[in-house]
């Protein structure tokens, strides 16, 4: 199962890249499938987004929402941890756990 698409993998290592030249924080994002044994819970996050939103394609809200998650916190490190010299530590990709 690939829960990101390699062109949407692609797309969080631009928003990595795009945080880190402006904070001297280094990201690290991690993917997985499930991160708890409440199987249940994520379907109905679905479920009632769908009812209340109409006509919504959920397909793209985790990765919308997983690059949204990354520019927001992008701001607050940028606020809090601005850029004073070039740093580039840690590989700028997506961790995808099984």
């Amino acid at each position: 199962m690939t829960l990101l698409s390699k062109g949407d993998q692609e797309a969080v290592s631009a928003a990595i890249n795009e945080v880190e030249r402006e904070t001297d924080a280094e990201l690290v994002t991690v993917l997985t499938a499930q991160s708890d044994k409440h199987s249940y819970i994520p379907l109905l996050r679905a479920g009632i987004l769908a009812l209340l939103v109409p006509g919504i394609n959920t397909r793209l809200i985790p990765r919308q929402g997983f690059l949204d998650c990354i520019a927001r916190c992008g701001k607050l490190l940028k606020e809090h941890i601005p850029a004073t010299h070039e740093r580039n530590e840690l590989p700028n990709h997506l961790v995808i756990l099984p």
